[in-house]
């Protein structure tokens, strides 16, 4: 049996106190004519009640991990996905006076440019340190828009004519601050997860999965043919006229009276109603000032719910969102996220948590196999239009 470090670091220090005094003086006493003994004893009692006392005491960092090779993930609603990987890795336990230096390897100058602020701080680290951000937000958003239910599925774009720094991510995260606090007055318990999607030059609009206290109404124009006509002047559209729901400014040309804050107008493009690539209508909120926005009515059934998940996930991967210390996706507090937890696990007592659960195999690849309780098989049509709309 070997001494503590910690004890042989800290023996005779003021104020030190051991709670197996007697033992680890004796030990100490028969290992202490070994020079190296100090350097080189690795063995502590991690489980004495004055473990972390003493380790702060000696100024020293102590960190133990542990083996798993189970990644159990709850998205509430009883749906559970369990990730179970061929090899064992390793999670870290716990952390006892962590003195390592957790300041940002670079600067941001003139929002242009990264300055590095450490020896280290090397083109390799940026990156290793981008695609690991990349990781961390794309498991974080998957988990917020699996834990949560649905209704409305919205793109919501910058105009130039409205906003001519669209391209300025601060002005732009700026406008967006402000619209969801627009958003929170009208309806305090409205949810929103967005993620934005950078264009080639630069600018970028945003994916975003909402839900409000209620179902949005929709609010008709009426007889199209007493409002605004426009008529197209060039591109694939050239010749149509009709009313727009967007002037050419990105503006609404008008919306219809309506006793309601918040309602939704269906989406027309020269006398179309535009609808999705899968074939739904599309609609935008009437209290959007900053441009264009569109949203399609989200079924709530588990199949689209995750298609519209691991659609809007993928941009946390983009090569446009993967900037040093920049936030890939924003949300609202009230969103709801996963609950994870790691475990080591043998193959009985793997197979027992999947048989309790009702968990059954949804992929497999070399590394991993993933296992999930939640039906993704069935899809329940939407409400019809005609039972949504309100004149």
């Amino acid at each position: 049996m070997r001494p503590c470090r910690f004890y042989a670091l800290n023996t005779g220090k003021e104020g030190f106190k051991c709670e197996f005094e007697e033992q680890e003086h004796s030990l100490f006493l028969r290992y202490r004519t070994n020079k190296d003994f100090i350097e080189l004893n690795r063995f502590c009692n991690k489980f004495c009640p004055r473990f972390a006392d003493c380790v702060k005491l000696a100024d020293e960092t102590f960190r133990s991990f542990r083996k798993a090779n189970v990644v159990v993930n709850t998205f509430g609603d009883g749906r559970l996905e369990v990730v179970v990987y061929n090899e064992p890795f390793k999670v870290l336990e716990q952390v006892v006076n962590d003195k390592s230096d957790h300041s940002r390897n670079f600067t941001l100058v003139n929002m242009d440019f990264l300055v590095p602020r450490k020896e280290n701080a090397t083109p390799t680290k940026l990156r290793k340190t981008v695609y690991r951000a990349g990781k961390r937000a794309f498991d974080q958003f998957t988990g917020y828009a699996r834990s949560n239910k649905w209704d409305y599925f919205f793109t919501f774009t910058f105009s130039p004519s409205i906003v001519p720094d669209r391209a300025n991510l601060f002005v732009v995260r700026e406008l967006w601050r402000k619209f969801q606090l627009k958003l929170k007055r009208l309806d305090p318990g409205c949810r929103i997860l967005i993620a934005p999607e950078p264009h080639h030059d630069g600018a970028r609009h945003y994916h975003a999965l909402m839900c409000f206290s209620h179902d949005l109404p929709i609010v008709d124009y009426g007889d199209l043919s007493k409002l605004p006509q426009r008529t197209c002047t060039g591109g694939p559209d050239k010749g149509k006229s009709g009313f727009c729901t967007f002037d050419k400014y990105g503006q609404f040309t008008c919306l219809p009276k309506a006793p309601y804050k918040l309602f939704l107008v269906p989406y027309y493009n020269y006398g179309e109603l535009q609808c999705s690539k899968l074939g739904d209508p599309l609609f935008c909120l009437n209290v959007y000032p900053y441009g264009i926005n569109s949203s399609a009515i989200m079924p709530g059934d588990d199949t689209n719910q995750a298609k519209v998940a691991r659609y809007v996930s993928a941009y946390m991967l983009k090569d446009g969102n993967s900037q040093y210390n920049q936030k890939r996706f924003m949300r609202t507090q009230n969103v709801k996220g996963k609950t994870k937890s790691t475990m080591l696990l043998n193959d009985d007592e793997l197979q027992q948590l999947l048989a309790g659960a009702n968990l059954q195999e949804f992929k497999s690849t070399e590394k991993l196999t993933v296992f999930r309780n939640f039906d993704l098989t069935t899809a329940p049509s939407l409400v019809p239009l005609s039972e949504r709309m309100k004149r």
